[in-house]
């Protein structure tokens, strides 16, 4: 499993408007409503459910629907193509397909489809067509120009990750607000047992080693309000949590200052709970945060504004909560960065879990 998108989930819900998403979005059981004002930088997917495009909204991508209808509401957009397996397209005022829709199912409304449009239903005439239009198609041959185009099968589940050798020992030094590993020493006592707990206005540095990985376990972690984490080093962190996290309102995740550090921080789980950010998370450039906790809900709170990313990386969970205005964004590689962002992979199948607890893969990290 790599994260190969921005958001994994079983079930997503937008509580209000002003989302932004660069990267691909599957949600494997459960209907999504993107709010109003919205853009997703990607394809998104839904196994088993339907999804509304909100006013004003765009999805610079395609669009795949198992088994659900799309609504794409007034003066909103898919640039890519929109494939409906089982399910109707339905079209509010000025609503555009930039290129072909293939629909088990009818299309409905007064939008219009740039190119061509073959459904096993019928197209309204309100609905402007500016390709081909064929109506009452096959479900097989309609089926089968979705499965030349797209792979069609259903997404293997996250695979959940062993806990780590070492827990609940964690495999760490604490000294005041600063983790390391200097001799693999190890904190015991209240920090072991009541998790990671960093009070408001504080700053908690995790230093990574040279080898390149810093990797520590807890039982769950509490950040009260305006804390920073601070790392120091190039290469991953990994923290194991094992209940739940807490945060308040603004929590930033940034390089060490003047360090030049490059880092992507990993919190995974293989655990139910919750992971709970309050308002204003924020990941500085440089930085990747990424959540890898498929028996976990996952709740991230509103965000200041759109001018700027507020957090490079990706969420796999098993339900995403968030509040207004966020934008998350899977990261590309950097030109002249070192580590690229993308490839942490847990693998199953392999046979030696290691001290982390589940085979990481660093091969394209270079160690």
């Amino acid at each position: 499993m790599t994260f190969r998108y921005a958001i994994d989930t079983v079930t997503m819900e937008v509580k209000n408007n002003n989302l932004k998403i660069v990267g691909d979005v599957l949600v494997r059981d459960g209907s999504l409503d993107t709010g109003n004002n919205s853009a997703v930088t990607g394809n998104v997917y839904l196994m088993n459910g339907s999804l509304s495009i909100g006013e004003n909204s765009v999805v610079t991508g395609n669009v795949y629907l198992m088994d659900g209808s799309l609504n794409i509401t007034n003066n909103s957009a898919v640039t890519g193509n929109v494939y409906l397996a089982n399910g109707n397209l339905t079209m509010g005022n000025k609503s555009v397909v930039e290129e072909d829709v293939l629909a088990i199912g009818n299309v409905t409304g007064t939008g219009t489809i740039r190119r061509n449009a073959v459904v096993t239903g019928t197209i309204e005439s309100g609905v402007t067509v500016l390709g081909d239009k064929t109506e009452n198609a096959s479900s097989t041959y309609v089926l089968d120009e979705i499965s030349r185009r797209v792979n069609t099968s259903p997404p293997t589940s996250p695979p959940l990750p062993a806990t780590p050798t070492f827990f609940p020992d964690p495999a760490v030094k604490l000294t005041d607000t600063v983790i390391s590993e200097s001799n693999r020493t190890y904190y015991t006592g209240s920090a072991t047992e009541n998790g990671l707990s960093i009070d408001n206005n504080e700053t908690l540095t995790l230093k990574i080693p040279s080898d390149g990985v810093l990797s520590f376990a807890v039982k769950k972690l509490n950040f009260g309000n305006n804390v920073t984490i601070e790392v120091e080093g190039n290469g991953v962190v990994m923290i194991y949590v094992e209940d739940d996290i807490t945060a308040g309102n603004k929590l930033d995740i940034i390089p060490k200052p003047n360090t030049q550090s490059q880092f992507r921080l990993l919190i995974y789980s293989n655990k139910p709970g919750s992971f709970d950010f309050g308002n204003n998370l924020f990941v500085g450039e440089g930085g990747g945060f990424y959540i890898y906790a498929p028996e976990k809900s996952v709740k991230i709170g509103n965000s200041p504004n759109q001018s700027e990313v507020d957090v490079y990386g990706a969420i796999v969970a098993n339900k995403i909560e968030v509040q207004n205005n966020l934008y998350l964004a899977l990261p590309d590689n950097p030109s002249g960065t070192q580590i690229p962002w993308f490839p942490i992979r847990f693998d199953p199948s392999a046979t030696s879990t290691g001290p982390y607890g589940s085979y990481v893969e660093y091969r394209s990290w270079g160690q």
